[in-house]
């Protein structure tokens, strides 16, 4: 995903396809209305967009029962309810106009976050709300006093707008789970069921034309289909900060249309509003603090969840506990299915298509995309879920996409945070000495930030593959912030001489590889270099087939840039020099599960022995037919762990 490079040429005609296909929406709805009843115009609407989206296998991904109500709501107050308005509207208004006032959704985004999560908005976001509905009557003054509008049909229009900054609000949480496509997809269903005795109602008082017809058909799978689709490709290329640009472009989009076909007069006046709405929703929509915070500065702390116990790091062993979270006694129960109903906080309400380009469509509407700018530099993380904290940490080759079947999973029970490391993925380069730079205390240091900045006080902290060894030095830098480790075929101080067998020595080749200069002058820039070289590794080291090519290529996308393979192996020539200095670290007394692949070649079975020495409140768990990728081959397993942690 490029979040800072130009959009490419392919970039821009995504934009332009999705900007086109929704703004031309309210074109196709007056062409509608002029011969089909609005009713009948929402509902064949919804039936060829329901029809077209099917035809997309990731829309058609099952999503558990437990969440079926709450899409159906969804599908009343995002599709329902303003498709219905926006066809009676549009009766008596123009389509631009009512393209026009659609600017406001932001607006009503905005206003409902700042209402769900009960904290006034800042300042620069007040007056872009102001500034905001202020340009709606702007838009609307000349209209309600001309003869081809009435008030009723504008106030329509703003409550079919109000409608959809409720809807996106709703929408987070369940795309979070379940992604965008199989949300939208279900909640047409729903919506075309509501509103469908309407429609046929709707029938006689209409009468046949092609042209209605052909209007209602491009509306159903251009603006309800394919637009969705378009979007979420473009975010996934470019980011969905960058990807809702869209926004900004339909209201021009529906002022030309309407007034090439409609040959509807436009005044100044309203073009001024328009103008207005737009400075206003851009302001409303911008992250306060956050991602672009400066160093020291905090992002918003997650919302308060219920009481929870601290517990001493050195309150006991792991083993025989009931994987649940602790509660306090006045704390009740929550019941299986509603760990996430709840909005989630205001700095990941905005779901984004994160990762490297060509991110697959499965991922797609699950995560947030964040940087934080921290002492070294920015950090990219991405974020999901809310409550208790959950930091997982990628491994070598990897990064945050180590976590993509864990974060799904983990955020309904946590608010999980899973960092690219100074030199992978999308964070900055480490600077200085690469010795010190890419150490592990430094990257521990990094996360300890990090954890600041997500106003996060505490959290369970997973380690994959170089994780597992960063996870540790976080623990012992700060262990009164670490409520347990979940370790992932992790290295332990007393493995001994087992890392020096002929069979160990055969799978460690890379390592020592990797301090050569030659490593970078081979591979490091040469985009099949490097998928050739990384194919191997999650090949050779998986205990069951785990990843597809699809994701593959996420991985070798990031590790292709210039420089981004020569910058991941400094993490090697930095370990070499610290084992040369190493002295023996004392145990680790903080709640620790590890889990262990039968099948990971690096990590055989024989190298647990001595870890509950290092671990003394440790449990160990051996993974049937699972491999060194632990987290992507056995997610469920990570995800019970963190919750025995919890």
């Amino acid at each position: 995903m490029r979040t800072e490079a130009p959009f490419a040429a392919a970039d821009w005609a995504w934009l332009v396809a999705v900007a086109a296909a929704w703004g031309s929406s309210f074109l196709f709805i007056r062409i509608g209305v002029g011969h089909f009843a609005p009713e009948l115009v929402a509902l064949l609407r919804l039936a060829f967009g329901a029809a077209a989206l099917a035809a997309v296998p990731a829309a058609r991904r099952s999503v558990p029962r437990a969440d079926w109500p709450a899409i159906a709501l969804l599908g009343a107050v995002w599709m329902a309810g303003p498709f219905l308005l926006f066809a009676v509207a549009e009766q008596s208004i123009g389509s631009s106009l009512a393209g026009m006032l659609n600017a406001a959704a932001p607006l009503f985004t905005a206003a409902v976050a700042a209402l769900i999560s009960g904290r006034l908005p800042g300042g620069p976001r007040r007056a872009g709300l102001l500034i905001g509905f202020g340009g709606v009557l702007v838009i609307s003054w000349p209209s309600l006093h001309g003869a081809h509008t009435t008030a009723a049909a504008i106030c329509l229009v703003v409550l079919a707008t109000a409608l959809y900054g409720i809807a996106f609000n709703l929408a987070a949480p369940l795309q979070q789970r379940h992604g965008a496509l199989p949300v939208i997809w279900r909640a047409q269903l729903a919506a075309l069921a509501a509103v469908a005795p309407l429609g046929l109602a709707g029938i006689p008082c209409s009468t046949f034309a092609w042209s209605s017809l052909l209007a209602v058909a491009a509306l159903g799978c251009l603006g309800t289909a394919f637009a969705f689709v378009a979007f979420t490709t473009l975010a996934g290329r470019v980011g969905s900060t960058r990807a809702s640009v869209t926004v900004y472009f339909l209201p021009p989009v529906a002022i030309v249309l309407g007034a090439a076909f409609r040959s509807e007069t436009i005044t100044l006046v309203s073009l001024a509003g328009t103008a207005l709405v737009t400075a206003g929703a851009y302001l409303a929509s911008r992250r306060e603090g956050g991602a672009g915070s400066r160093p020291g500065e905090r992002l918003p702390a997650a919302p308060p969840g219920p009481a929870r116990q601290k517990r001493d790091p050195r309150s006991g062993p792991v083993p025989g506990r009931d994987a649940t979270r602790e509660r306090q006694p006045e704390e009740p129960a929550t019941p299986a299915g509603q760990l996430f109903r709840e909005p989630c906080p205001a700095q990941v309400r905005v779901f984004s298509f994160t990762g490297p380009r060509a991110l697959p469509q499965m991922m797609q509407g699950a995560f947030a995309d964040n940087f934080a700018t921290l002492s070294r530099g920015r950090m990219h993380f991405v974020t999901a879920g809310r409550g208790a904290g959950i930091v997982l940490l990628h491994g070598w080759p990897g990064l945050w996409f180590d976590y993509r079947h864990v974060l799904p999973r983990a955020a309904q029970i946590g608010r999980c945070i899973a960092p690219d490391f100074f030199g992978f993925g999308g964070s900055d380069p480490p600077s200085g000495d690469p010795v010190e730079a890419a150490g592990e205390e430094s990257f521990a240091r990094d996360i300890l930030e990090l954890l600041d900045a997500a106003g996060l006080d505490d959290a369970v902290v997973v380690g994959h593959d170089i994780g597992s060894a960063v996870a540790p030095a976080v623990a012992r830098l700060a262990p009164e912030r670490i409520r347990g480790l979940v370790l992932l075929n992790p290295t332990h101080p007393h493995i001994g001489d087992k890392r020096f067998t002929p069979r160990a020595q055969r799978e460690a080749w890379y390592q020592s590889f990797h301090l050569l200069p030659l490593a970078e002058q081979l591979i490091d820039g040469d985009r099949r270099s490097v998928g050739l070289y990384l194919a191997h590794f999650y090949r050779h080291w998986a205990g069951r087939e785990h990843i597809t090519p699809e994701d593959l290529r996420v991985v070798i996308d990031a590790y292709a840039r210039p420089g981004a393979f020569g910058r991941s192996i400094w993490w090697y020539r930095a370990r070499a020099a610290r084992r040369s200095r190493s002295q023996a670290a004392s145990p680790i007394e903080i709640p620790t599960i590890a889990l262990w692949g039968d099948r990971d070649p690096m990590r055989p079975l024989e190298h647990r022995e001595g870890f509950e020495r290092a671990y003394p409140h440790s449990e160990s768990r051996v993974l049937t037919g699972v491999g060194h990728f632990v987290p992507a081959e056995s997610p469920q397993a990570v995800v019970e762990a963190v919750a025995a942690l919890l």
